[in-house]
């Protein structure tokens, strides 16, 4: 964009005769949303898959799909919860973007069944480690 307004100014100028920027195209404009959207049916197969095979920490993963899912958390958000954000009964106050702002998140019925699940002062634990390089 900054070449084709530098040509058109140059036009204007008188310093060219014809703009040579007519020929480029334009920027490549998405005609179907970012990222895909699972269907009703898939993400209740991803919530009922069993974890335990694929996962170190399956409990917590599947807190996380929950999260994710049933409550509308983006990753950005899910990824920085913090133990103080959880504000009780079924919402959670997330922070996202420039300012730090806030938003409250209610909890759907599936991310409070996963916070049940949870082992007893599994909230106040940190994050498990990960392998070095990861």
């Amino acid at each position: 964009m900054a070449v084709k307004m530098f040509c058109r100014w140059l036009v204007a100028e008188g310093i060219l005769k014809e703009d040579p920027s007519d020929a480029f195209k334009g920027p490549c404009r998405r005609t179907n949303p970012i990222g895909l959207i699972a269907s009703v049916e898939e993400a209740k197969l991803l919530l009922e898959h069993p974890l335990e095979s694929v996962s170190a920490f399956p409990v917590r993963d599947r807190l996380i799909l929950e999260l994710l899912y049933g409550s509308g958390l983006r990753a950005d958000e899910c990824a920085n919860i913090q133990v103080s954000d959880y504000l009780g009964e079924d919402v959670l106050r997330v922070s996202k973007g420039k300012g730090d702002k806030q938003r409250d998140v209610f909890l759907s019925d599936y991310a409070l069944g996963g916070l049940a699940r949870l082992p007893a002062g599994a909230l106040a634990h940190s994050r498990p480690s990960t392998p070095q390089g990861r």
